[in-house]
């Protein structure tokens, strides 16, 4: 296992579509393997609306995050975490993990 680095963004020159991660969440250490899959995105880009929030009363919205929806869908991972069957990972990688 050798594990992808913790940042990456959708200028990478290398971009792998497999990565791997290693998290601490509720305790536990857990190994993840992602695979690339954009499938839940509307293929119609006018239908993404991308906002982000940073506390209860501060959110922002820039039309540079709705113009490339090719570029959006390869976001987007899906996943396990090693050893559980049962587990199910989505994540977005363009501004890191």
């Amino acid at each position: 296992f050798h594990p992808t680095g913790l940042y990456r963004n959708r200028s990478s020159p290398v971009w792998d579509p497999h990565p791997e991660y290693e998290i601490n969440a509720f305790g536990l250490k857990m190994h993840i393997k992602l695979w690339q899959n954009g499938e839940f995105m509307p293929e119609d880009p006018k239908n993404i609306k991308v906002t982000h929030i940073f506390s209860a009363n501060e959110t922002l919205q820039r039309p540079e995050d709705h113009l490339d929806h090719d570029q959006l869908k390869r976001c987007y991972y899906k996943g396990r975490v090693v050893g559980d069957d049962k587990s199910e990972v989505t994540v977005s990688l363009c501004e890191g993990m």
